[in-house]
């Protein structure tokens, strides 16, 4: 048998007492995960200035970029340039160096690097919230996501995420390119010619 709400066709009013506690309590996580975020971030900022300093203009970079394109400020981009560079906190002293200056590394080395991406989504698998930011960390590095992720966003989820992931490479690649001693012209001409200086020269 049917309500009388249900026969009338309307739905029954929401009980505005339980509607706040589950406002209360999404917005309870939110601060938390945003909290973990910042937690995060100013370890990076204590253990590794330089890569920290990186991240900020990488940030700020993708954002502009983003808005340019009409995306808004996407925080999965604002959280994913700030906390992608935390597997590198594993490298040792030198290559750490090395790699901040962009010296020539062999093979070994280069594979080392390549690897960061996969580390930094395990240290960050354990708080939840954060798919968007580890898909979009794994994506600018043309990493492949863990199985079953694709069907999980669905169709649009993966299409604006790839995107966000596109905008923040090149973001990060034109830092690169500059912090090499490009100018700001011909950085972009590499990025338009999607070829960077120094990778498989």
């Amino acid at each position: 048998m049917h309500s009388i709400a249900e026969r009338a066709g309307t739905r029954p009013a929401a009980d505005p007492a339980l509607v706040l506690a589950l406002k209360n309590e999404r917005d309870m996580r939110l601060q938390t995960l945003h909290g973990a975020v910042r937690a995060l971030t100013q370890i990076l900022a204590v253990a590794d200035p330089i890569d920290y300093t990186r991240a900020l203009r990488v940030q700020q970079l993708a954002l502009e970029l983003a808005e340019a394109r009409s995306l808004g400020k996407p925080w999965e981009i604002e959280a994913a340039a700030m906390l992608a560079p935390l597997g590198g906190l594993s490298l040792g002293d030198e290559l750490q160096r090395r790699a901040q200056y962009f010296d020539t590394l062999d093979s070994d080395e280069q594979g080392v690097l390549a690897s960061l991406p996969r580390l930094t989504d395990r240290l960050l698998a354990p708080i939840p919230g954060l798919e968007a930011v580890r898909a979009l960390i794994l994506l600018c590095h043309r990493q492949p996501l863990p199985e079953g992720w694709t069907e999980t966003f669905g169709i649009e989820r993966m299409a604006e995420l790839r995107l966000f992931a596109a905008v923040l490479r090149m973001a990060d690649e034109f830092d690169a390119l500059v912090s090499r001693g490009l100018s700001h012209a011909e950085a972009l001409g590499w990025l338009r010619n999607e070829s960077v200086p120094g990778e498989g020269d």
